[in-house]
């Protein structure tokens, strides 16, 4: 599933509120060619960096992992509800978790619960949140790519101030590869939108998860998501990554030890370097010679 459309408008109070969202099946839409992932290289707090080239694997974390706390957290707001909807959702869950009864059953229970103080108390709500975040975070997956590799904002914040490394992986590949089953592009705004109860799921999926504050916007992100309960170590084929794109400060060791790494692999892999000119940031390629064959003798 992808987010392809989405409409936003303004509310009778004066706030813009996403209005509807229309999804599709991934492979029937149009994607960027190529991802990037900004990355440094030799991380002494994560091997994950160095893996995407040494060993052909990415590494997907939970929304928990992120820098942004808000992202992925932003809660279904059950106490905007009014009592006639409390009733309304406490019927829905009552008709899943008890399919026998019936309706005059389900309508006297779901009063009942619907009076209950508990749907009103903000400390017993926000436990519920929590465990339900917790949950959450054990099975869904993001992946955080940009179509960009001459950001120099990204550079900054993920790849170590232009020593580090961008891996562009070819974006069908690495979906069929990694078992994405959505992506879509990050819509930025001043405040998150109200995620109500009875939002349809796309549009309240959409909104949870891509949505960011706009101070986020530099990353230009594309997310890609997996949710399952697979590891979070995954492997690609080698064809799957197009691109390398190092640093202008990377150090020359570091550098010639990328090109003797790309130099032995078996499919071709493109190599560049940034390049600073006066304000403008471009990029230029380093031929590869490859020494597989080389090995093998």
């Amino acid at each position: 599933m992808i987010a392809e459309n989405y409409k936003w408008g303004a509310t009778d109070d004066g706030n813009i509120q996403l209005v509807n969202v229309e999804t599709a099946d991934y492979d029937s839409v149009e994607q960027p060619e190529i991802v990037y992932k900004y990355r440094c290289w030799h991380n002494s707090k994560s091997p994950f960096h160095d893996n995407i080239l040494l060993n052909n694997e990415i590494y997907i974390p939970s929304p928990s992992e992120f820098f942004d706390k808000k992202d992925c957290s932003n809660p279904t707001r059950y106490d905007i509800l009014n009592h006639d909807e409390r009733v309304v959702l406490c019927q829905r869950i009552l008709r899943n978790k008890h399919p026998r009864y019936n309706e005059d059953a389900i309508l006297r229970l779901a009063k009942s619960y619907a009076e209950s103080p508990r749907l009103q108390d903000k400390a017993w709500m926000e436990e519920v949140d929590r465990r339900n975040w917790n949950d959450y975070n054990k099975f869904t997956g993001v992946f955080s790519v940009t179509d960009n590799e001459l950001n120099p904002d990204l550079w900054g914040a993920y790849g170590d101030n232009f020593k580090g490394i961008c891996y562009g992986f070819d974006t069908k590949l690495i979906t069929q590869d990694v078992g994405f089953k959505a992506g879509g592009l990050v819509s930025y705004v001043e405040e998150l939108p109200v995620i109500h109860p009875f939002d349809e799921f796309p549009k309240m999926f959409f909104k949870r998860v891509f949505c960011k504050t706009k101070e986020w916007e530099f990353e230009q992100e594309y997310r890609l998501m997996t949710n399952d309960y697979l590891p979070r170590t995954r492997p690609f084929r080698e064809s799957t990554l197009r691109e390398v794109i190092i640093g202008h400060n990377m150090p020359e060791k570091y550098v010639n030890e990328i090109i003797m790494h790309l130099g032995q692999r078996q499919t071709g892999v493109k190599l560049f370097q940034t390049e600073p000119i006066k304000n403008f940031l471009s990029r230029k390629e380093i031929v590869v010679k490859s020494t597989k064959n080389l090995a093998k003798q």
